[in-house]
């Protein structure tokens, strides 16, 4: 059985239309679809059931995905141990890293990671926490920088910073006459969010529904610095990590009625091979943070 056609399997399963899966592959659809056709002889059974416009998975076809995605991490996991072993080899990192957290710590980690080790080429993916998760454990990022709410079995992890969530407004905010801004004040306020994938939208939305509120959404965004201007702006209140609050000019920040304390932390597949390059940053953050 070729790995590449289980490549190619797994890039069907995922998108369940073969022309997205060979676009996203880079080769043409009727070599995909010849490829898959291929896998389908050499097992015995069809894999995808195609009396239906949309693309379904027969039940051997489900299996073999789960068995797939396992087989073809262990041989990215030997390719890269492999690589390991070239004394030519300089090492890359997928690192995956949402945009709030790496806005706080790209000037006070990275910078100084990359100064000690100037060789190592950092390919980062900019998603939100929940979706930085996922591809940790789908084995589409080496490591990931995410937010902690709860332990995870698949995952390994190191904590970088605790921080906690605060009330961001414009500095002529009538709100900023109080102490601490409670879910009675939020109410009445337009409030400014990011968009669905982030760890942080789903705390306080959480938290909106307990409190037995529901506060206006002005905008949604996955841009920070949209938000950021957006608050100092007066367009409507928001919430970030107190680190990003201190450093903006223009916005000041209340903490909240509710205590939300965040853990982020460094995490890694508990599975994975680990290359040197990604050991060495696991080593210098855990030097920096023990």
């Amino acid at each position: 059985m070729d790995i590449r056609r289980l490549e190619y399997f797994i890039a069907v399963c995922e998108q369940m239309n073969m022309t997205r899966a060979a676009k996203a592959l880079h080769i043409a659809q009727p070599s995909l679809s010849n490829s898959i056709r291929q896998l389908e002889d050499e097992l015995g059974f069809d894999l995808f059931d195609r009396s239906r416009r949309q693309l379904r998975l027969t039940d051997k076809g489900e299996i073999l995905y789960r068995k797939a995605k396992g087989l073809v991490l262990q041989f990215e996991n030997v390719k890269r141990e492999m690589a390991d072993l070239s004394t030519s080899h300089v090492g890359t990192i997928r690192l995956g890293v949402p945009p709030m957290i790496g806005t706080i710590l790209f000037p006070r980690i990275l910078t100084r990671y990359k100064a000690e080790h100037p060789a190592v080429d950092l390919l980062l993916s900019e998603e939100g926490s929940l979706e930085v998760k996922r591809k940790i454990i789908d084995g589409e990022v080496d490591l990931g920088i995410i937010i902690l709410s709860e332990e995870d079995k698949r995952l390994r992890t190191h904590e970088i910073l605790k921080t906690e969530i605060v009330a961001c407004l414009s500095k002529n905010h009538p709100l900023n006459a109080c102490e601490v801004i409670t879910a009675k004040e939020i109410e009445n306020e337009q409030v400014i969010m990011l968009k669905k994938g982030f760890y942080h939208r789903e705390v306080l939305k959480a938290y909106f529904e307990e409190s037995g509120i529901r506060p206006r959404t002005a905008v949604s965004t996955n841009q920070l610095k949209t938000l950021e201007s957006l608050v100092v702006q007066g367009v409507g209140i928001s919430f970030l990590f107190k680190e990003l609050a201190v450093g903006t000019e223009g916005m000041t920040f209340r903490p909240l009625g509710k205590e939300m304390p965040i853990r982020i932390c460094l995490a890694w597949r508990t599975d994975q091979y680990l290359t040197k390059a990604s050991r060495s940053l696991i080593d210098f953050l855990e030097k920096t943070y023990y």
